[in-house]
């Protein structure tokens, strides 16, 4: 994926589809390192709503807040999985100034799979920012809920005009280990926000909502 900042430079970063396929891995959680133990200031506390099966299976606690994290390509937000599903955690990560949102995902069927994709396309409409998810393909047979994948990753944009067509800048095929690479324009969001034909962050209600975090 290559990153076009607003001073014309150009950055690049690849972004890789996971894989998951060693059935030595009995009994271990091949995404361990995505779900530490939280602490009220790390830079990314850990996913922040586990699902009822991670909670049944694993006791996985949920985190404590989200923070944007500053980066060569931009300043990013991470939410895993099923944190893409609660818009309140994008939006948080977007009004400290994220522009792409990257989210790495392990659904087992396609039903899942759609949910986070589906979200993930809204989170990048509402919040007029770039969304890069990264799901989990293979088969694990010895692995407690964790014996089958299904994803397509992709890099997904705002519904406007000068993003791709239907709000995908690039996409995989499904249950494929492989690489999605897409250019993407901050410039191009910038104007979004300023001039799109719709102009979401703008034109939110304060005095009608708001969302406090602790």
């Amino acid at each position: 994926m290559q990153v076009h900042g607003a001073d014309g430079g150009q950055l690049q970063h690849q972004h890789h589809r996971r894989f998951a396929s060693d059935p030595g891995r009995k009994g271990r959680d091949p995404q361990h390192q995505l779900h530490f133990p939280a602490r009220r200031f790390d830079p990314h506390p850990g996913k922040a709503a586990p699902t009822p099966s991670e909670r049944r299976w694993w006791n996985i606690q949920g985190g404590y807040g989200a923070s944007m994290i500053p980066t060569d390509c931009g300043p990013i937000g991470v939410m895993i999985c099923y944190d893409s599903e609660f818009p309140e955690i994008a939006r948080h990560l977007v009004n400290q100034g994220a522009l792409l949102l990257f989210v790495p995902f392990c659904t087992d069927e396609r039903r899942g799979y759609l949910r986070v994709r589906y979200c993930c396309h809204a989170r990048a409409v509402e919040n007029q920012c770039y969304v890069v998810t990264s799901g989990v393909v293979g088969n694990l047979p010895n692995v407690e809920n964790m014996d089958i994948h299904y994803a397509e990753s992709a890099v997904l944009t705002p519904s406007d005009f000068p993003f791709a067509r239907d709000g995908v800048a690039a996409d995989t095929a499904p249950n494929t280990e492989t690489i999605a690479i897409a250019d993407l324009s901050i410039d191009d969001l910038l104007t979004s926000r300023q001039s799109g034909a719709v102009q979401n962050l703008r034109d939110r209600r304060f005095d009608l909502y708001r969302v406090d975090w602790n």
